[in-house]
């Protein structure tokens, strides 16, 4: 098989590097009770021997986990690999589940296939792979106080074309209850039109900022006023909640992956009596 010219490696390799989408976010922990730890992993696979029809794998998983708290474990885990992960994984390391999870077997099951290491991973690029597939997985801790648990969870995978497809989700934990927090733990269930036109004002104004060339008219044809809504994916930190829409969720994919981040302030009036965000406000008095 012929080698790439140079141009071409350097070409590929900043491909690689720019197609990962799961950006950091700020940590935030506060008086935090648990303790934490992390591990990742990483595969390379080549599929294929014609030149042409040369497919190049790439997964990466990085979990990060309680090491003190078995509800929350097992709460973290659930939510990274979803209803793959039952009881009979309990024993099982951290490690061992993450790299079980990730071997990507199911997208090269049957393939003739050459794992990729550290060492030769420059066969990857010398063998000019005609498709490249990335798949990153990678969970993480943004914020913790003694009331509460936020993680943030991102999927992202590129299978070819203009760009790839990321997806964030949230785990939102209550200490106290230990379990997860969803928005009928927080709000109230009455008529929600107040709450949705303050959603929708927030969400107008956060996109005014982010997009400050464009006037208002221009960004309400790329959004959809009927689907600015709580979408049930948010976290929460000491002051606000933010929730975060996915591509394509509320607009075209340019307008990205909209944040609105909501101050209690502004929230006080719709919630429950026992939410857990009351409890926060009543310690920050």
């Amino acid at each position: 098989m012929k080698k790439l010219l140079t141009a071409k490696i350097i070409l590929l390799g900043l491909i690689s590097l720019s197609l990962y989408s799961c950006t950091s976010q700020s940590r935030k922990v506060s008086n935090a009770l648990t303790s934490w730890d992390s591990t990742s992993y990483t595969k390379k696979v080549l599929v294929g021997e014609d030149s042409d029809n040369l497919y190049l794998y790439t997964i990466n998983s990085k979990l990060t986990y309680p090491t003190n708290d078995t509800i929350l474990y097992n709460k973290v885990l659930k939510k990274m690999y979803g209803d793959r992960y039952d009881k009979k994984y309990e024993k099982l390391s951290a490690k061992d589940i993450n790299e079980y999870f990730n071997q990507g077997k199911e997208y090269f099951s049957g393939e003739e296939a050459h794992e990729v290491s550290n060492q030769d991973s420059l066969l990857a690029i010398n063998l000019n792979p005609s498709h490249i597939f990335i798949y990153d997985y990678e969970n993480k801790l943004i914020y913790e106080d003694d009331e509460l648990v936020s993680m943030h969870y991102c999927y992202y995978s590129y299978q070819g074309g203009a760009h790839g497809l990321e997806h964030h989700s949230y785990l939102v934990y209550d200490k106290k209850k230990q379990d997860i927090i969803t928005e009928e733990d927080l709000f109230n269930d009455l008529d929600r039109g107040d709450f949705d036109q303050l959603f929708l004002k927030v969400f107008e104004e956060q996109l005014k900022k982010d997009f400050e060339d464009y006037n208002i008219e221009d960004i309400q044809n790329w959004a959809s006023a009927e689907s600015i809504k709580p979408n049930g994916n948010f976290y929460l930190t000491e002051d606000s909640i933010i929730y975060h829409f996915n591509p394509y969720e509320v607009g075209p994919y340019a307008i990205g992956t909209p944040k609105l981040k909501i101050p209690y302030s502004m929230v006080k009036d719709f919630l429950k009596e026992d939410s857990p965000i009351k409890r926060i406000l009543e310690k920050n008095k």
